[in-house]
């Protein structure tokens, strides 16, 4: 009974002493556990060509593009071009209402000619009248002379004195006719001018080098003055039209800014030059329009969609590989490099995010620091790593840069 109450009394007492005896085997055996250093590779940063650049979307489309319509309502009489012919400024397209203009033309051209023989009997009629006006202005000054003298009567004298009048006004009535015959000949040949117009504007030609792409009507149908019967375009010359934000206006200009334009698959890539700014901002949309002319002989199509880089700006600058730059708590951002083989954390700014690199702005004084540029992603400060290469050698990552 003795050993029993003895042996209930110390059991708790022991299982104390070996629970302690176990823990402490246990953290001894934990702290010979090491941690495995983090492998990473390191890279000096790289001197390279950072260009700040904005990213836009567009559609090409030929710069000079139009449909041709009807100047003159009529029927369609020639319709001298086809659908992906090539024509030439100038060439002559189509012509509407020919016989009815031409006749227009002949009639106008008659009236010239009736214009003018009524031009000449006017002049002949002056001529005659001042004629008869010279002859009863002797007479009349006789008749003055000899009624004071009274070799005459009154009424030979007033019968002299009324043909002189009569023929005065005569006089004035055929020179008021001549400038009447003047005017209707006038009037004849603008009505001549604008008939040949009319005949020339039936003849629609094409208003630059281009290509016949529709045809909206035949020959024998009905044109109405104004609208189209061909679609005229030029392939040789493209461009692309662009919205943007206003946030950008002053950092575009024409003849200035570089583009960098692709296909997006980057089986076309070519550089141009901003040709046109749009002198106002749009106030409902806060966009504005700026338009590309590509490089002749481009291998782009109208109606490709295209990507386009806008550079904004450019410079040389030292830049690490995107990945390697990590965000730390309070927006922090960092680098790692090593030292001791322990990881050493460098915060620093970044810039331009150019080709997958982004520029560090003090990189001027990390051109010679090794930064971690593979396994970054496990490293604080003071982590145990081990450095798989050690190249200090930027020509490989310039080259991917590239």
């Amino acid at each position: 009974m003795l050993i029993s109450w003895t042996c209930k009394k110390l059991k708790p007492a022991f299982l104390l002493t070996l629970g302690c005896l176990l823990l402490i085997g246990c953290s001894k055996d934990e702290s010979n556990i090491k941690t495995p250093a983090v492998k990473v590779v390191l890279e000096k940063p790289v001197k390279m060509l950072f260009q700040d650049k904005l990213c836009v979307q567009g559609t090409v489309e030929t710069r000079d593009h139009a449909k041709i319509c009807a100047k003159a309502s009529g029927t369609l009489n020639r319709l001298v071009v086809s659908e992906g012919e090539h024509v030439k400024k100038d060439q002559l397209l189509f012509q509407t209402d020919k016989v009815n203009l031409e006749n227009k033309v002949e009639i106008s051209k008659q009236s010239i000619k009736v214009a003018e023989t009524a031009l000449k009997q006017a002049e002949v009629d002056l001529t005659r009248a001042e004629i008869k006006l010279a002859k009863y202005t002797i007479d009349y000054g006789r008749a003055q002379r000899l009624i004071k003298g009274k070799a005459i009567s009154k009424t030979a004298y007033e019968e002299v004195e009324l043909l002189f009048k009569d023929s005065n006004a005569l006089v004035n009535y055929c020179k008021v006719v001549l400038d009447h015959t003047r005017a209707q000949l006038a009037q004849a040949k603008g009505n001549y001018a604008i008939a040949k117009k009319q005949l020339e504007d039936s003849m629609v030609r094409a208003p630059f080098n281009g290509v016949i792409t529709d045809k909206y009507i035949e020959e024998g149908e009905y044109a109405v003055q104004g609208s189209p019967v061909l679609n005229l375009v030029n392939p040789d010359i493209l461009e692309t039209s662009l919205l943007i934000s206003a946030k950008y206006y002053n950092k575009i200009h024409p003849n200035k800014t570089q583009v960098e334009i692709s296909d997006g698959a980057n089986e076309l890539m070519l550089k141009a030059m901003v040709t046109y700014r749009s002198p106002i901002i749009d106030p409902t949309t806060r966009t504005f329009e700026i338009k590309i002319t590509l490089p002749k002989k481009n291998g782009f199509v109208s109606g490709m969609l295209c990507c386009v880089n806008l550079i904004l700006s450019s410079h040389e600058g030292y830049g690490v590989p995107s990945e390697a730059i990590m965000q730390k708590s309070n927006n922090k951002m960092v680098v790692f490099t090593v030292a001791d083989k322990k990881a050493k954390m460098i915060s620093v700014i970044p810039g331009i995010t150019d080709k997958n690199f982004t520029e560090l702005k003090e990189g001027e004084k990390l051109k010679s620091t090794e930064i971690v540029v593979q396994g970054q992603s496990f490293l604080n400060e003071g982590t145990t790593v081990k450095v798989l290469n050690k190249t200090g050698n930027s020509k490989q990552v310039e080259k991917k840069s590239k």
